[in-house]
Parts: structure tokens; C-alpha cells; sequence
């Protein structure tokens, strides 16, 4: 018989759902803890980051204010103490929009400031996603939307442009989240209906297979800096451009000779910076 004891079984509760993290804890089953599991499933199974570094509800100190943020992500093996958090990520429901004033982006900058070396953050609410990196520009600080937060390990450059090496493997729901996403953001941004919203994300789709079957580097991407003004978008217009053009040379009898990618290009760099991970 062997020595080894095994974990034992959790029975879940009706109505509850096993923490993700600890794997003990069972919350409430709401549509924003849904949310929060499978973020917490991805930055696990996906950026690599080791479950004992991260912790779920942290209290932080705001003021007289002590709310408690949805994930934090400590630095490797530190205490879980609110000066050695390096991510914080805020989980809504899906009827919680990023503008809302209370628990929009707004919201998590508000818990950046609050942590001096905690240096980015992400908000999502399953359809909508920001990433933001924290900076200090002329004494003031800033938050710098950014396309992706960094794989454990990873550094800012990596982070720019991906190698293929680097590429995450999409888990559980989360590709289903960013594909609901981006239709959703083709038809809210581009004006499209939904049917043409999504032969628009097929055509992308279609470029990131070719792009990292056939391309000997990564042209399906967006810098953080390709992500406003004109110059920025146009760059990333261009690698789609030609992508798309290797496409329809693969695929004849699906894109014809005449098709062409017609979302507007800060739409498409937004789309591509959420796909292209």
C-alpha cells in the first residue's frame, strides 16, 4: 500500500465555486466570479505564473478605504504584502461596462496608485479587456494601455513583439472570451452588422494561422505604440495587409482576389493586440 496521501476530495457546494487558486475556498457563483476563475485559470495555465504567488480578494490600504482587489500577483516567493504586488487584475461581470465610474478602469488605476511597486494592471469583464503597464512621466503617474500583461519571466521588450516560442496556448473559455470580444468590438466600433463583424474576424483568424505556420517571425501583432495615433495603427495595417494578401493566395475559394481587410485601422490594431498572444 503505498505511503503517499492523496488531497482529499472537495465536494462543491450548489450554487458555489471551487476557488481556482487555493482550491479549497468556494465563492459564490456569480456571473463576475466566473469571470475572475477563468482569469485566474490564465494567468496560471497561460502566463505561467505559480498559484502561490498569486492571491484572490487582497484587502489593500486606499486611504481610510480598504477594498479588496479581485487578483494580485506578487513578485516570485515575496510575502503577499501590497508593496510587493507587481499585478493587479479587476474581474467584473459582463453588464459592467470599463467606463462605469465606480467599477470601470477607473477603479483599478485608483488601486495602482495605491501600490508603489505594482507596475501593471489588467480590467476585464469577460468582453471587454484593458491592460495597462504604470509609468511615471514628469512627476506624474501615468497608465500606458499596453496590447498584453507579461508571461511570468518575460520582460517589457519581450513583451513588444512576441516570438513564437512565447506564444500562450489558449485554456479553458479564453478563447471563447476573446473571439466574443473582438466580434463585439468590430460591431460597436466599426458599425458592422454581426454578420459582417464576423467574416471581418475570420479574415484575422486566417491570418494568424498563416502567420504562425508560414512566417519565419511574428507579423501578427501590435506594439503597445501601434495602438493610437495615425502612424501606429497604419504599421499594423500594413503587416495585416500583406498577411491577408498570402491568404487569399492559400485560400482562393474563400477570399477572393478582390477581397481586402476594411476595418478601420485603429480597429484592427486593437483586435490584433488581443488576438495576437
Amino acid at each position: 500500500m503505498s505511503s503517499i496521501s492523496q488531497p482529499a476530495a472537495v465536494i462543491v457546494q450548489q450554487g458555489k465555486v471551487l476557488d481556482f487558486i487555493d482550491g479549497q475556498t468556494q465563492r459564490e457563483e456569480t456571473p463576475e466570479e466566473y469571470v475572475r476563475q477563468e482569469i485566474a485559470k490564465s494567468l496560471v495555465r497561460e502566463y505561467g505564473y505559480p498559484k502561490k504567488d498569486i492571491a484572490v480578494e487582497f484587502t489593500l490600504r486606499l486611504g481610510s478605504r480598504k477594498p479588496r482587489a479581485d487578483l494580485v500577483i506578487f513578485a516570485a516567493d515575496a510575502e503577499h504584502a501590497q508593496e510587493a504586488g507587481y499585478i493587479i487584475v479587476e474581474c467584473k461581470a459582463q453588464s459592467v461596462k470599463s467606463s462605469d465610474r465606480k467599477e470601470g478602469v477607473g477603479q483599478l488605476h485608483s488601486y495602482l496608485s495605491a501600490c508603489p511597486n505594482t507596475a501593471y494592471g489588467m480590467w476585464t469583464n469577460g468582453l471587454e479587456r484593458f491592460c495597462y503597464r504604470k509609468a511615471v512621466k514628469t512627476g506624474q503617474i501615468v497608465y500606458e494601455e499596453i496590447p498584453d500583461l507579461p508571461s511570468h519571466g518575460q520582460t517589457d521588450e519581450d513583451a513588444e513583439r512576441p516570438r513564437f516560442d512565447q506564444l500562450k496556448p489558449a485554456t479553458s473559455d479564453a478563447l471563447l472570451f476573446a473571439f466574443r470580444r473582438c466580434h463585439n468590438y468590430i460591431a460597436g466600433n466599426q458599425g458592422l452588422q454581426k454578420p459582417e463583424a464576423f467574416w471581418e474576424l475570420l479574415k484575422l483568424i486566417f491570418c494568424k494561422i498563416h502567420d504562425e505556420r508560414d512566417s519565419p517571425e511574428v507579423e501578427f501583432f501590435a506594439a503597445a505604440n501601434e495602438r493610437s495615433g495615425i502612424n501606429g495603427p497604419l504599421k499594423v495595417k500594413a503587416r495585416l495587409d500583406k498577411l491577408f494578401g498570402e491568404v487569399k493566395k492559400d485560400y482562393p475559394t474563400i477570399f477572393p482576389a478582390n477581397e481586402a481587410i476594411v476595418l478601420n485601422p485603429p480597429v484592427l490594431a486593437y483586435l490584433v493586440s488581443q488576438l495576437q498572444t
